[in-house]
């Protein structure tokens, strides 16, 4: 086990309260299952946890190791489902490090070695779709690793992420692999943009009403699933159907609320075109919503690691290190 394992990802694993929350979600028709990221007890695995504190393992292999562990065992109880469906259904999720987002050779090292530890068919890696992570994407599936791009916030960089995934989809097939065990999932990380849109407390004016635009990730939504249907009926991905390769299933995370499913096509427009007359610049909001959503997946892996650290020594956890800062 390295540092490289460590993973972080705002979901859960199939078991409510497993200590694995925050690491590991199921991926399928149902969505992914949100959780608070609490790990109070850990009743499934302090058998694990004994055995590893008597080996005096470091918190990092540790964790990685119940990583590793908690995905096999995620995995296994979902296979029926898995096979069931097609293999379109009853996939568990596990992620590289957000702090390895702009480190392209370290994404793809970490992706590589937990679908390697893991030996799971039904595994997919959660990887950042950052500009760098776009490189790292297209190498994990044309080695047949199943990808769930996560940080997408702009349309700029779905398009281009599409583009990637395609192109290792074309590469895992010239390399004799099937396409159809090779799956890919998105998800847009639209409550950031929110967030990145919306006044901050104290910001001038703040006071005086929502000067800002309402409604711009359902916007972003609204067009990521458009741009969804034409790449999917052009002559690049039939191409790649007719070999068994299967559409890429769209999440994303907007709250309830009187625009989260109503926008048309003519609005959605209209509010990104609207941005500058507020003086917001789009690329400047999707780089800061991007950088937010990065920072929150890192929050959650290092108090994780915390969490593990406290309960496997009863102290607290050393601090999170990346493959490569634990070289240094």
């Amino acid at each position: 086990m390295t540092a490289a394992l460590l993973t972080a990802s705002p979901a859960r694993d199939v078991t409510p309260g497993s200590p694995l929350d925050g690491l590991l979600h199921t991926h399928g028709v149902h969505g992914t299952h949100e959780a608070d990221g609490t790990v109070p007890s850990y009743p499934p695995y302090d058998a694990h946890l004994r055995v590893l504190a008597r080996r005096g393992r470091p918190v990092a292999e540790a964790l990685a190791e119940l990583v590793v562990h908690g995905a096999r065992r995620a995995a296994d109880r979902l296979r029926p489902r898995y096979e069931a469906s097609g293999r379109t259904d009853g996939h568990v999720c596990a992620a590289v490090p957000a702090s390895l987002a702009h480190s392209p050779g370290a994404t793809e090292a970490g992706a590589r070695a937990l679908h390697a530890a893991v030996g799971r068919p039904n595994l997919m890696i959660s990887v950042p779709a950052t500009e760098p992570g776009l490189a790292a994407i297209t190498a994990c599936l044309s080695a047949g690793i199943g990808v769930h791009a996560v940080s997408v916030v702009s349309l700029e960089r779905y398009a281009r992420l599409v583009d990637a995934a395609l192109t290792g989809l074309e590469r895992a097939v010239d390399g004799g692999l099937d396409p159809a065990a090779v799956p890919l999932a998105v998800s847009l990380a639209t409550g950031a943009l929110d967030g990145a849109s919306a006044r901050r407390p104290g910001e001038p004016g703040a006071d005086a009403g929502p000067e800002r635009p309402v409604g711009l990730g359902a916007a972003t939504v609204h067009l990521a699933r458009r741009m969804r249907e034409e790449i999917h009926g052009s002559e690049r991905w039939r191409a790649l159907a007719g070999l068994g390769a299967r559409p890429h299933r769209l999440s994303w995370d907007l709250p309830p609320g009187p625009h989260a499913h109503d926008t048309t096509h003519t609005r959605a427009w209209r509010i990104l075109d609207a941005l500058p007359s507020y003086g917001l610049c789009y690329r400047e909001l999707t780089a800061a919503a991007e950088a937010a959503d990065l920072a929150r997946a890192a929050h959650r892996q290092r108090r994780t690691a915390h969490l593990v650290g406290t309960a496997l020594l009863g102290a607290p956890a050393e601090p999170f290190l990346t493959s490569e800062q634990g070289r240094g």
